[in-house]
């Protein structure tokens, strides 16, 4: 039953991983290109005779051991029928160079010892992409080494042997869409640190990630099916930070230090999480216990996936938190319409009502979206983790087999754009006749104001002419009284002068 069901997530990885990337080998017109076996016979004669910066192209089966000493690139025609079997030597290759690029191939080795590798690096700023390694002790094995990319490589063993994909005292890797299969240990880390493990699928290993003295190691989208346990870490602690990963296994982690285990608002799904999402927000309300000294506190719904997408030669990531198995992510433009439009199938038979978290970058498709569900319209709600740069929509249906359509349309784009402005025009017009209203209301009761004023300064001046018209009257009084008295004084000196004369001729008679 194991073996069915890896051969079955095996498949369903080879065919998501096939719909998610399209390799393509672009070759530059300055390095000299060499074809195996058109130019040379083996392989290991192209690369004693390539220069740096060449680029060798492989076709056909070789039995022979690779050692890479010098900056060049490797390459396998698209099938992977380009395939080199180890001879006697431990490595089937070896890189000993910085800046080799390898990619194709398939490597394997017809009889395999306990110390048999498959790729040996100890290199920096190389590329192994998009190669098959199968049936050899321990895939490949990073030793001393820095700043690789480590991409889209399948390492399968039948039956469980050793290790996929070993790291010894390296850093600054990024390790992204491999898929390790039926391991002892899917990957194992050793006193390594600042690696990045993005979108790799890690089955049926005996332990999937074994971490031993190794920090600062950062482990997202990974996907963990029928490990046991799922991740080991051993004396590893201090900033190692899951997550966005999906655990499956009946046996999640076996750890001893703490962990981080969410970034932001969002953690790991769980299969085994027993909490509710109250909210409908796709997150957990109760944080996952992973032992005494680590919890998730953000534990997903559902499961996460990250899709990817070209518009205008820019990429762009999707991503989904669902309880549902998600197929058949597309992205498209209408012809004529200028629509953008995400379709995907979900299917559940688990009789739940499904859920759809998506994250949808607004560069990419803007507001407002159109969601259907199976052609008929739903009502998606926006969360209130949005902002200008991502949106997050959150909406259910009924489980069986859906088609899901997520529709940003340019018209009604436009349309909703326009109403916004109409409804700020009409909100500004509402406030302009607010304060007409407000002023012509404070005019009426100036108005009634000035009247009063007015009124008063009638009266005020009716009894200042009042008081004049008597001010003028005792003024013609006193001018009266004035006249009075100055006819009198002047009759009275009259008088006086007149009597004073007979005085004094009297006088002068007697002398």
């Amino acid at each position: 039953m194991r073996k069915g069901v890896s051969i079955f997530l095996v498949i369903l990885f080879i065919n998501a991983l096939a719909s998610f990337v399209q390799l393509r080998i672009t070759v530059n017109a300055s390095p000299n290109v060499i074809n195996v076996p058109t130019d040379f016979p083996a392989v290991q004669m192209a690369i004693d005779n390539a220069s740096i910066g060449d680029i060798i192209i492989v076709n056909g089966t070789y039995h022979e051991d690779i050692a890479i000493n010098k900056s060049i690139s490797l390459f396998g025609i698209d099938d992977h029928s380009a395939v080199i079997y180890g001879h006697q030597a431990r490595s089937v290759v070896s890189i000993t160079a910085n800046d080799v690029h390898i990619e194709n191939l398939t490597i394997a080795k017809i009889i395999t010892g306990p110390d048999d590798i498959g790729i040996r690096m100890t290199s920096n700023n190389s590329v192994v992409k998009n190669n098959r390694i199968i049936n050899i002790n321990t895939g490949l094995f990073l030793y001393f080494s820095s700043n690789n990319l480590i991409a889209e490589n399948f390492l399968f063993s039948e039956p469980n042997d050793d290790i996929g994909i070993s790291v010894y005292r390296s850093s600054n890797n990024v390790f992204s869409g491999n898929a390790v299969l039926n391991n002892t240990v899917g990957f194992n880390l050793q006193l390594s640190s600042n690696n990045v493990f993005s979108g790799n699928a890690v089955l049926n290993n005996t332990v999937g990630f074994n971490l031993q003295l190794s920090s600062i190691n950062v482990f997202s989208s990974n996907t963990f099916v029928n490990n046991f346990p799922e991740i080991s870490l051993a004396l590893s602690s201090n900033s190692n930070v899951f997550y966005h990963n999906n655990f499956n296994g009946t046996i999640q982690v076996s750890n001893d230090l703490y962990n981080y285990w969410s970034a932001g608002s969002e953690g790991n799904y769980w299969h085994n999480y027993a909490g509710f999402d109250s909210n409908n927000d796709g997150i957990g309300d109760q944080p996952y216990i992973v032992d005494q000294n680590n919890q998730d506190n953000f534990p997903l719904m559902g499961r996460f996936t990250n899709y990817t997408t070209i518009m205008k030669n820019k990429t762009y990531h999707i991503t989904t938190i669902s309880n549902s198995t998600i197929s058949g992510f597309r992205f498209d433009i209408g012809a004529e319409t200028g629509n953008k439009i995400l379709n995907f199938d979900v299917f559940d038979e688990g009789g739940a009502v499904g859920f759809c978290r998506i994250m949808i970058p607004t560069e990419m498709m803007s507001y407002p979206y159109v969601v259907l569900v199976g052609g008929e319209e739903i009502i998606p709600t926006l969360l209130d983790t949005s902002n200008e740069t991502t949106a997050f929509l959150y909406f259910t249906y009924s489980d069986g087999s859906q088609t899901i359509s997520i529709i940003s349309s340019k018209t009604l784009h436009l349309y909703y754009e326009l109403l916004d402005k109409y409804s700020t025009l009409e909100a500004s017009f509402s406030n302009l006749s607010a304060l007409y209203y407000q002023l012509l209301s404070n005019y009426s009761l100036l108005l009634y104001d000035y009247t009063q004023l007015q009124n008063q300064y009638s009266a005020l001046n009716a009894s200042y002419q009042e008081h004049l018209l008597g001010y003028s009257r005792n003024v013609e009084n006193i001018q009266n009284i004035a006249y009075a008295f100055a006819f009198t004084t002047a009759i009275f000196l009259i008088t006086t002068v007149y009597l004073s004369k007979p005085a004094k001729s009297s006088s002068r008679r007697r002398n």
